[in-house]
């Protein structure tokens, strides 16, 4: 099965392509393609912008404090005293506002 090309439209109108996925990548790296490009597959009319291809973007679309935050274990004892206290809050600020009414 051959892999699916794509094109894009510039501002000025002028299509470009087919590239290849990695080269897409490429050109969203150097700014030469933004969010707001149009993109088309090949051998399909259906042009859309290219925040509707988030394989072309997606490794930049993940910040490194994501990627930390997976690798790092949870600590279920602490999860729960930030709820318990959230809740408090919570609660603490219902009690003055329903007092201030």
């Amino acid at each position: 099965m051959a892999t699916a090309r794509y094109l894009y439209m510039n501002a000025e109108g002028n299509i470009h392509g087919p590239f290849w996925l990695s080269q897409m990548r490429d050109l969203w790296k150097s700014g030469r393609i933004n969010l707001r490009t149009e993109v088309c597959m090949e051998g399909t009319r259906r042009w859309e912008p290219v925040e509707f291809y988030p394989e072309i973007f997606e490794q930049d679309a993940r910040l490194p404090v994501f990627a930390k935050l997976r690798r790092t274990k949870s600590d279920p004892v602490r999860l729960t005293l930030w709820m318990i206290g959230l809740g408090l809050a919570l609660v603490i600020w219902l009690m003055r506002y329903w007092e201030s009414r």
